[in-house]
């Protein structure tokens, strides 16, 4: 496992998050708890320290089943991140709560509003109350999910507003897209990746060695690939799981491959384990 420092801990580059963990009879609030036991005992075993939920998971049930598996380890082993819906203006009563009741250091990960960007300016009073150890934005409102462009006139007046560490996530897919950021707003304590570093493997690569072209390794994204399909399968009952979570990572990762529309098609249509691995055999045979 590779380990990043990060403000002083030392957290596995990947993490194991838990808004789709295994459920019992198609119901997402009712979480398999024993295998979803497995799935973290099977993460740890393999390096990971870094573990994510939310209040709004699985019915309100993944951040209790995850205190349920972690707790089995000691705690300073591991480290774990929280959240809940704060873009709704709805659920700020239950805030001076969860800061009655926690002794740990609390970040906020946020969009801009639930319908319109405006409903921002209110969600920033409100985050100015709190002692946050940091506020992540992301500048686009739930409405938005991922279409247009994140706002960042709104993410420039969270910059001016802020009375603490801010970071940026959104749309950083490319070593340019985040120089701009840094270079637009150069206060920015931090830059989230999501979907970006899922789509490109290699971006984190481009930011430490700029002066290098980014090309795609072709053995190295099949290995990244195989890892994943792989070790779904040891955690997962049967194939037809692993297909579902491999196929929404090439939700992102088909944009390494603009030109093979027609195969991509045959991945996402393939049922069983042959199909699938012949499909992803014919994509990488053309790198």
């Amino acid at each position: 496992m590779i380990y990043k420092d990060f403000k002083g801990m030392k957290l596995s580059q990947l993490g194991m998050g838990s808004m789709r963990l295994p459920v019992i009879g198609g119901d997402d609030s009712k979480i398999d708890e024993s295998a979803a036991m497995e799935m973290v005992d099977y993460a740890i075993r393999n390096g990971i320290n870094y573990f994510d939920t939310a209040w709004g998971y699985h019915g309100g049930n993944s951040e209790t089943v995850m205190g349920k598996a972690l707790s089995r380890y000691p705690r300073e082993s591991f480290y774990l991140a929280s959240k809940f819906p704060g873009y709704d203006l709805s659920n700020m009563d239950k805030v001076e709560e969860i800061f009655e009741k926690t002794e740990v250091k609390i970040s906020v990960k946020t969009r801009i509003g639930r319908d319109e960007p405006d409903e921002f300016y209110k969600l920033m009073k409100l985050y100015n109350k709190y002692p946050l150890e940091e506020l992540i934005v992301h500048p686009r409102t739930q409405k938005d999910f991922y279409r247009n462009t994140p706002n960042l006139s709104m993410f420039g007046y969270a910059v001016e507003q802020s009375r603490f560490p801010l970071c940026y996530n959104g749309d950083v897919k490319k070593r340019e897209d985040k120089e701009n950021i840094v270079e637009t707003f150069p206060g920015i304590s931090a830059i989230m990746l999501g979907r970006g570093v899922i789509a490109n493997p290699f971006l984190t690569a481009s930011f430490e060695k700029p002066e290098e072209q980014n090309e795609i390794d072709k053995d190295t994204l099949r290995n990244f690939h195989d890892a994943l399909y792989e070790g779904y399968g040891q955690v997962s009952d049967g194939i037809l799981p692993v297909l579902f979570k491999m196929k929404e990572i090439w939700t992102y990762m088909k944009e390494l491959f603009p030109e093979d529309k027609k195969r991509i098609k045959k991945l996402k249509k393939a049922e069983n384990a042959k199909d699938y691995e012949q499909a992803v055999a014919e994509l990488f045979a053309l790198l």
